[in-house]
């Protein structure tokens, strides 16, 4: 007999018509409880290794969580293949390995493919051009001024975890508010929690 539940998404009452499994009312109720699965998951993995001997690498992965979830809808940054094509990496204008320095910048990371970032190099030329007709000539050069802006950041292993902390707390306001960002609000957007996280002031 089917069985009525309480969808833990909109909290409507459904009927499990497909299976007894069946957790939430509609496809889109669906996307939600699975992105909040994943989220979840990886704010609790996170919180296990910010308690680890390795802050800094786990400040990388928050980070590259809040830019996955700032660029949800979007193409990727390099080949402007459509959101959902393509395995989503966080990709580094500058890379870890050419400026370590800007590793956790917001400004230096979008959306990329898995392919662009890992087989092509991160595409670099590419990257500029593409950086230039999404957002504009000004914001571009902004983002190609970080390196003489912050020629060197100082950051205690202490500091990281506070940085995770508050990386954690805003993957979770971002995780709950599932909406596409507009193109100029994704550049705002990454200013303001620039300033929030407090690496580069």
């Amino acid at each position: 007999m089917a069985k009525k539940k309480k969808c833990p998404m909109c909290l409507n009452e459904f009927i499990q018509t497909h299976s007894t499994l069946q957790q939430v009312c509609s496809p889109i109720c669906a996307r939600k409880f699975n992105t909040k699965k994943e989220v979840d998951k990886r704010v609790t993995d996170m919180k296990r290794q910010i308690k680890s001997s390795a802050p800094f690498e786990t400040l990388q992965t928050l980070i590259n969580t809040i830019v996955r979830l700032l660029d949800r809808g979007h193409s990727c940054i390099t080949s402007n293949a459509p959101y959902g094509s393509y395995v989503v990496n966080a990709g580094h204008y500058f890379s870890r390995g050419s400026n370590i320095t800007l590793r956790y910048n917001l400004l230096n990371i979008f959306n990329q493919s898995q392919v662009d970032n890992d087989r092509k190099g991160g595409k670099g030329s590419n990257y500029s051009l593409r950086l230039k007709e999404i957002f504009g000539e000004g914001v571009r050069d902004e983002i190609e001024g970080l390196v003489k802006k912050y020629p060197s950041i100082h950051l205690t292993k202490m500091e990281a975890k506070d940085k995770c902390k508050i990386a954690g707390e805003i993957i979770r306001e971002l995780e709950a508010h599932d909406i596409e960002l507009s193109t100029e609000y994704r550049i705002l957007v990454r200013r303001k929690l620039n300033e929030r996280i407090g690496i580069y002031l």
